[in-house]
């Protein structure tokens, strides 16, 4: 008798009893107001911060082969010379075609370029928001706090 009295009581205090109110959306204005919780935003301002930030460009180097050329000219042309001349006139053949070979070989790169790409890169400061400050007032406390680090 004494279970069957208890459950009694258990129910009828279980139907008594208010539901909880759980909302998804946010309490309004009003009902903040007359339950005497909320907070007052009384500034917000963004919070700037200075940040070192790499910036790179893309370019190219372009270098004259002509050079290049010329000295493999030359040296061809050295034993090219060195093996026609005849068997006493080996020097002077070495460096006629030394000469021949370097004047063709400078034509040949006169219009002959390589290009190389490059990259350029450097520091730069920059501003950047990161954030927002925002002092409020609650229960007559005034904070100041900042949101979205």
């Amino acid at each position: 008798m004494k279970k069957l009295l208890l459950a009694g009581l258990l129910l009828a205090g279980v139907a008594q009893a208010r539901p909880i109110d759980y909302r998804e959306e946010p309490v309004g204005r009003d009902e903040a107001f007359q339950h005497g919780d909320y907070a007052r935003v009384i500034k917000m301002e963004p919070n700037y911060v200075t940040v070192q930030q790499q910036v790179c460009q893309a370019g190219s180097v372009t270098q004259s082969n002509q050079g290049r050329d010329t000295a493999v000219g030359a040296g061809v042309g050295a034993v090219a010379g060195t093996a026609i001349a005849g068997r006493h006139d080996k020097l002077l053949g070495a460096v006629v075609g030394g000469v021949a070979g370097a004047v063709i070989g400078s034509e040949v790169g006169k219009d002959s370029t390589t290009t190389t790409p490059t990259q350029v890169c450097h520091i730069e400061q920059q501003t950047v928001v990161q954030g927002q400050i925002v002092t409020f007032e609650y229960h007559n406390v005034r904070f100041t706090h900042l949101f979205g680090q």
